[in-house]
């Protein structure tokens, strides 16, 4: 589903060029539940990155679902990121504004689920993640696994083919962790294709593939 070829990125120009990915190759069949490892700086969130159609590779080639991405138009990847990818951060990156129904309404806008459905799908969603009693709350009124909670209904919104997790887990207790791995391992069961970067060994451990960067090279 997910090839990488000799896959570079850097950032910058000259001396001042930082080189966060050297000649990285992989694959990701569909229905996979890769565990991305490494210390900060090994380029864990860039391969994120690139996968996600967040960022483009410097060099090298990237294929979804065999077909090539590399240079395909910033249309093209805008839909790719809204139709195949949902995207789950340690940060939650929830807009405090909003309340927690239209912060998982958002990524509908971009879908192809009709308007008049965002609202219904989004309840649902929060249903599913237990928080069908919270959707009029702003999340600052949410403890940090709740509103991971409605981040994770959030990337689901557009029934993605892929998941994608960075430290998802990194901000939660340990008991609120468990509750966070048990929803995103439901939709992996489900048949979606997970991938998470996490520095937590036991976390990563319970993936069916293990990856390990280091300074920006695939080392295992």
């Amino acid at each position: 589903m997910i090839e990488l070829r000799g896959v570079t990125k850097r950032y910058g120009q000259g001396q001042a060029a930082v080189q966060a990915l050297t000649d990285v190759s992989l694959v990701v069949p569909a229905g996979s539940y890769v565990a991305v490892t490494g210390r900060s700086g090994s380029g864990k969130s860039t391969l994120l990155s690139i996968v996600g159609c967040l960022e483009r590779p410097t060099s090298g080639e990237y294929r979804l679902l065999g077909q090539p991405i590399t240079r395909a138009p910033d249309r093209e990847l805008s839909r790719l990121r809204a139709q195949s990818f949902g995207f789950v951060f340690q940060a939650f990156h929830l807009l405090p504004e909003k309340s927690v129904l239209d912060n998982v309404t958002l990524p509908l806008r971009y879908g192809r689920l009709p308007k008049a459905a965002w609202r219904r799908r989004a309840r649902e969603l929060l249903g599913q993640v237990g928080l069908a009693e919270r959707m009029d709350s702003r999340p600052s009124q949410l403890s940090g696994g709740e509103q991971q909670r409605v981040a994770i209904a959030r990337a689901l919104a557009n029934d993605p083919k892929v998941l994608l997790a960075d430290e998802p887990t990194g901000n939660l207790d340990s008991h609120t962790r468990d509750e966070i791995i048990a929803l995103l391992e439901a939709e992996h069961a489900r048949g979606k294709t997970l991938l998470i970067v996490t520095h937590d060994a036991e976390l990563a451990a319970r993936a069916q593939v293990r990856l390990a960067l280091r300074d920006g090279c695939v080392v295992f």
